[in-house]
């Protein structure tokens, strides 16, 4: 044993300096979504967040404090002369006296209402914008006295104060004046046509008007003369951004979908000089320092906007305990933050965005893709939710389900999907989970740990009674414990391509069966559980993350060897899976999602599910009308290729029969076939692989 434990801490010390893994930016909760920011004359930077509060920071970003203010959503926030600095969440209103530290509420006597924005003046007046009427304070926020007389809509957007005094006021369709800090006020006629989005000035009083509709910013305006008149920005200025700010030198900076663009001519002439997008605010310390306010944190720019870093929020981890991939690199993560969270990369964790959710329950427990790319997502107390379209919008759908405490899930192809419960057994799903029916026969418990489906099509569930099996879609469950220690649950199962069966036995360490579960050996002795999964890719290497770290056998279970630089020592990693370009993907408890830095597989494009074969995204996807689809076989083999719509009917058999060692290329046409979502299938022996391809026309 003490050579054993010799070897593993050698391995491990020659692992870590080769940095197996890489932790990838996120995904964060939702403090570290930035919805407002502001600069008080001191440079103390503030930002709001969509549910965690206000942060501030005392020296540019590089330290962040939390408020007192915690567990709120913040939509505006601004700082006074005097040091206060005041900021709303939906219907309340708060001051802080002591650069943030502390907040008081002073929604004294304002109606129950949405607040859109609040605003200081030099004078330290303070406005509030909200859904019924504009209020202004003189004392701080102990007294509001309301002062849109004459205002034709009185769900007021927000307030601008200028260097010189003036105040405007917007609507959806107006803009209001006034030179007497609000007690008067003149409607600007001649506007711009769309609905006003935003108002800004520079130090001389130039002002800047954006217009769109309820989503998107389309044009950008500017007056220099109070409003009186408005001319359009230069030709080169995007469409469709998001906001616009002014730099105390008055460049203008813009955030559109491709970067951040900046004009040094009031908006004549604009080029592109960052490709930073998704921010949502930006503030400015000087001309060179500003921070963008994003999804994913707070970044700062010392050089203009041209070049940014990441300056925080302080890196706060939701729980993951879900993950799902699909052959063009996109992962989902689910878990627990807040509340239950998706979170989505398309660049292997290089930005994370929180797919907009609001199911029932307290995790995201399991996650999963068909072969269409539809996703189910697993909740524990909610059931389930799907989503054909990557988790842009989402149905519920669990009739037939008894038990909403989701343990397992996995689906396999037309609309087939099993999940497992916490109290209510095994159910399956043959339309996409529009309706489940219980299939319990033959069980003697009813919570499921995990589902592992095997090439053959034979089901195997890891449960608190151990193994069971099941060869005709889950109709029968056969018990496969022989050879197991008395306390047996099983909390993860996986089967590789031989169909040799890995279960972890809950106290006991991993258990192998190679003859279908009829018998079964204990293969590790090294890993400490519990195990939270067992992970198989697709050179049959075996991954177990367990309560010491991450072990790798490269030789059926024989031999384990810790494969763990770069996470946590202990019980960190709790869901592992691989990617499309062969790398280990791990959902931690703590530390976010975390990539391995090499392949653990030899794929290429074609993301192989087996040496046999590979198979490759057709080209080019989007197609009109004809679209080349490839594949190679490494030896001779009978393969079928077909083609299917999007509820599995068969549109074209490609290739049928035995085909010899080569690659292939086919072209596909589909003139005759109307625009939407097709599958193409292979089947190589007793593996499958599917990809989606689109029509467009």
């Amino acid at each position: 044993m003490k050579k054993t434990l010799g070897f593993l801490f050698v391995f491990s010390a020659l692992i870590q300096s080769q940095n197996i893994w890489q932790q990838s930016k996120g995904p964060y909760t939702l403090g570290g979504y930035i919805q407002c920011e502001t600069i008080d004359l001191n440079g103390n930077l503030f930002v709001g967040t969509i549910d965690s509060g206000i942060y501030y920071s005392t020296n540019l970003g590089n330290e962040w404090s939390a408020s007192r203010l915690s567990g709120n959503s913040i939509n505006s926030i601004s700082s006074s002369p005097n040091g206060y600095v005041y900021s709303t969440t939906g219907q309340l209103v708060f001051r802080s006296t002591d650069q943030g530290l502390n907040w008081i509420e002073i929604t004294n006597g304002l109606p129950a209402t949405y607040l859109n924005q609040v605003t200081c003046s030099s004078q330290d007046l303070v406005f509030l914008a909200t859904s019924e009427g504009l209020f202004r304070t003189i004392d701080f926020g102990t007294n509001w006295e309301r002062i849109d007389s004459g205002f034709s809509d009185t769900n007021i957007k927000g307030v601008l104060y200028c260097n010189n005094g003036d105040v405007y006021s917007y609507t959806n369709w107006s803009i209001y004046r006034s030179t007497d800090d609000g007690s008067s006020w003149t409607n600007l006629n001649g506007l711009p046509y769309g609905k006003v989005t935003d108002i800004t000035s520079d130090e001389v009083n130039n002002l800047f008007l954006t217009t769109g509709d309820t989503v998107s910013v389309f044009y950008g305006y500017r007056s220099l003369d109070q409003g009186a008149t408005w001319e359009e920005f230069g030709p080169t200025c995007p469409l469709l951004f998001h906001f616009i700010e002014v730099s105390p030198e008055g460049d203008l900076y813009i955030q559109d979908q491709y970067g951040i663009y900046r004009s040094t001519d009031l908006g004549e002439s604009w080029s592109q000089i960052s490709s930073l997008t998704e921010s949502n605010c930006l503030s400015f310390y000087s001309n060179a320092i500003l921070f963008a306010g994003s999804l994913t944190g707070v970044r700062r720019s010392t050089n203009s906007g041209i070049d940014w870093s990441v300056v925080g929020l302080p890196k706060d981890y939701p729980r993951i305990l879900s993950l799902a991939t699909n052959s063009t690199g996109i992962v989902f993560a689910g878990g627990k933050g807040n509340y239950p969270e998706i979170y989505k990369t398309t660049n292997q964790g290089q930005e994370w965005f929180k797919i907009d959710t609001t199911f029932d329950g307290t995790i995201i427990s399991n996650l999963d893709l068909d072969e269409n790319g539809n996703l189910f997502a697993g909740s524990y107390g909610g059931g389930i939710n799907f989503s054909t379209d990557f988790g842009a919008t989402w149905v519920q759908r669990n009739s037939g389900l008894t038990d909403l405490h989701i343990t397992a899930l996995k689906t396999i192809i037309n609309g087939e999907a099993f999940v497992g419960t916490s109290n209510g057994g095994i159910f399956r799903t043959t339309d996409y989970g529009i309706n489940w029916v219980a299939i319990n026969q033959g069980l003697t418990v009813m919570r499921i740990e995990d589902i592992a489906m095997a090439s053959s099509g034979n089901i195997y569930i890891g449960t608190t009674d151990g193994v069971f099996g099941s060869s005709d879609q889950g109709l029968n469950w056969i018990h496969l414990n022989n050879g197991w220690a008395q306390y047996r649950q099983v909390i993860s199962i996986a089967v590789n391509s031989q169909e040799h069966i890995f279960a972890e036995n809950s106290g006991y360490g991993i258990f192998r069966s190679t003859d279908l579960g009829n018998s079964w050996i204990q293969v590790s002795t090294e890993i400490w559980s519990p195990i939270m999964d067992i992970f198989i890719n697709s050179l049959d290497t075996i991954f177990a993350a367990a309560a010491n770290g991450v072990f790798r056998s490269t030789n059926n279970g024989d031999d384990w060897t810790l494969f763990n630089s770069g996470l946590a020592e202990f019980n960190d990693a709790n869901v592992l899976i691989a990617d499309n370009d062969g790398k280990l993907i791990a959902g931690t408890e703590s530390g976010g999602v975390c990539w391995t830095s090499d392949p653990t597989t030899s794929v290429d494009k074609g993301n192989n599910l087996n040496s046999s074969y590979t198979l490759f995204q057709n080209y080019p996807n989007p197609f009109n009308p004809l679209t080349k689809i490839e594949y190679h076989v490494a030896s001779l083999n009978y393969v079928s290729l077909k083609v299917y719509d999007i509820l599995g009917n068969e549109i074209a058999d490609l290739v049928n029969g035995e085909i010899p060692a080569g690659k292939y290329e086919i072209k596909f046409d589909a003139r005759n076939l109307p625009s939407g979502i097709y599958i193409y299938r292979i089947v190589a022996g007793k593996y499958q692989e599917t990809k989606k391809m689109i029509l467009l026309k």
